[in-house]
């Protein structure tokens, strides 16, 4: 299942300019919490970024931490520079490299703890996948026209 999900987000990524983030995780918090801090991580600095510069809105993330704790992140970047992806992530997570998605895959093989942790999640490997949407553009809902009730007589 591991590997399929894996397949999908490369795929997924496939048509736009994407880039692979390989990252160390906390593993002394267990590995679905690594994982759930990792993606409020990954989310907070697009949004941060993407105060300052609009074109980070379209970012968006897709990858898997696999047994060995290391997160293999896909980024879709498109219009942005490779170099400034690197850049950003690296603000926050200094041993971040990222590089062209070549075959890497996660590590598949893990602990007992840390496969007893993701048993007691009951949710299957949906905790070790990361996936960040691009932001939507805010635009205020307008009711439509009002018109006047129906009356019958």
């Amino acid at each position: 299942m591991i590997r399929a999900w894996w397949s999908g987000m490369c795929q997924w990524t496939a048509a736009a300019r994407s880039s692979l983030a390989i990252m160390r995780i906390d593993s002394s918090v267990g590995l679905p919490d690594a994982v759930r801090r990792l993606r409020r991580g990954l989310r907070d600095v697009r949004d941060r970024t993407a105060r300052h510069r609009n074109r980070w809105r379209d970012v968006c993330c897709a990858g898997m931490v696999g047994g060995d704790h290391i997160a293999l992140v896909l980024i879709s970047h498109e219009g942005i520079d490779r170099r400034e992806v690197q850049d950003v992530l690296h603000s926050r997570w200094p041993d971040a490299s990222v590089k062209e998605l070549e075959r890497e895959e996660p590590t598949w093989v893990m602990t007992a703890e840390d496969a007893a942790d993701l048993g007691r999640c009951h949710r299957g490997v949906e905790p070790l996948r990361i996936v960040i949407m691009p932001q939507r553009d805010r635009q205020a809902i307008t009711p439509p026209a009002a018109e006047p009730m129906p009356v019958l007589v």
